[in-house]
């Protein structure tokens, strides 16, 4: 079995088992939380000095050939890994993957204790106003800068949603009316599965456009967020290299309303 292990970020996006029984955990101590169209994550209780981890494991598909089926599932592990030690580099938090089994096709990671950027903006929204808080503000804000040193690294995260962000930190963040307070909470990117290098400005706005429909198809009256979202996007690029990724994000809104109007 080759094993390779180093400092690294990763998880994913995936439907969750309403409950977890004794039929859900392997023989190695694993137990399943999730499982999606890619790949299951278990949880190891104890791992490296009994903490414990989160284990994503890509399995087998029967209706490829298997000598395709190894070499993709191969390929997307280390091109998830490569995407975390880049976003490492480009200081987005992220969970920390402990070590990658290449042979097994299954990277384990630190467990990260937080709640979606999904919920936490759900908490924020006032029924009676019609209005989200500050702190959803303020983190909505470090949500558009963590996707812009991503995008400045070169990479693409593939499946930018409010699911694949969990906050940590406190609860008491108010945030400043403006919504430009820097946020007690921290926002920690999750599931870089359909992440790659080497983007063209088209895929980085391809990438900001699932984001911007995640907003309008999951949150209420969210189009001031998401324009916070955009406005911290812009400026916070340390390459300037936004512009045209905006510019090119018209370009795919344009081809999503065609696609709405005839299908």
């Amino acid at each position: 079995m080759m094993i390779m292990s180093f400092p690294l970020y990763i998880h994913t996006q995936m439907t969750t088992p309403s409950t977890v029984t004794d039929a859900t955990r392997s023989t190695d101590g694993l137990v399943l939380l999730a499982q999606g169209a890619e790949a299951r994550v278990f949880e190891l209780p104890s791992f490296l000095g009994g903490r414990p981890a989160i284990v994503k494991e890509r399995f087998a598909k029967s209706y490829r050939l298997p000598v395709l089926d190894t070499k993709l599932t191969k390929q997307r592990t280390v091109g998830e890994v490569r995407c975390m030690l880049r976003c490492a580099k480009a200081g987005v938090h992220a969970p920390c993957v402990y070590m990658v089994d290449a042979q097994a096709s299954r990277i384990y990671m630190e467990k990260i204790e937080g709640r979606t950027l999904k919920a936490f903006l759900r908490e924020q929204y006032d029924d009676a106003s019609s209005a989200y808080t500050p702190a959803a503000h303020a983190l909505v804000n470090e949500l558009g800068a963590a996707v812009a040193r991503i995008h400045d690294a070169e990479m693409v995260h593939g499946d930018l949603t409010t699911s694949n962000f969990l906050v940590v930190g406190e609860d008491d963040n108010e945030g400043g009316g403006d919504g430009q307070a820097a946020p007690l909470h921290k926002l920690v990117a999750i599931d870089f599965g359909l992440g790659f290098l080497q983007p063209l400005p088209e895929d980085k706005a391809v990438d900001l456009y699932v984001l911007e429909r995640a907003f309008v198809s999951t949150h209420p009256n969210s189009q001031g967020l998401v324009d916070l979202v955009m406005a911290a996007y812009e400026r916070s690029s340390p390459s300037h290299r936004s512009a045209l990724v905006l510019k090119k994000l018209e370009d795919v809104r344009r081809r999503g309303r065609k696609r709405d109007m005839f299908g």
